[in-house]
């Protein structure tokens, strides 16, 4: 599903992170490849996406994704 501009889904989609999640980095490893070795930043973003849609866990933040249609399966087999 492609979210449009207004969409509140719209910058997530075909996110990174989500992505890494699903590789099983851990949040060192994320962040060196993401926010240049900025870990903090990182779990700051991950925390701010659970609070906002109440996820308790890392785990629970990639099923709502696959849910809600913001990581494409195409991409994750070529992980």
């Amino acid at each position: 599903m492609k979210y449009d501009i207004d969409s509140e889904y719209f910058e997530l989609q075909n996110d990174k992170i989500f992505y890494y999640l699903v590789k099983g980095l851990s949040y060192r490893e994320i962040a060196n490849k993401y926010y240049l070795r900025n870990k903090n930043k990182f779990v700051y973003k991950i925390r701010k996406l659970m609070h906002k849609y109440n996820i308790q866990n890392r785990r629970q933040l990639v099923f709502w994704a696959f849910k809600k249609e913001l990581i494409i399966e195409e991409k994750i087999i070529n992980l």
